[in-house]
């Protein structure tokens, strides 16, 4: 029973240097995250009127949007 006890009521002692540990894996995981998504959004020097796909080998596949027919 005292495992249970000691699992439930962990002391937490952090010091400076765990606490500056945790935000610089946080600062560097949100880094890599905004990397990440910038690298998504690429759009391969074409114009916002293009939409470009990454297929899984090759080059990217870009295609014009359609323009709306008037009515």
């Amino acid at each position: 029973m005292k495992f249970v006890f000691d699992l439930t009521h962990i002391r937490y002692n952090f010091q400076r240097n765990d606490i500056l540990a945790a935000l610089f894996v946080l600062i560097i995981l949100g880094g890599l995250l905004v990397a990440a998504k910038g690298w998504v959004k690429v759009n391969n020097g074409f114009g916002p009127d293009w939409h470009c796909a990454q297929p899984g080998s090759g080059d990217p596949v870009c295609t014009k949007k359609s323009t709306p027919r008037p009515s």
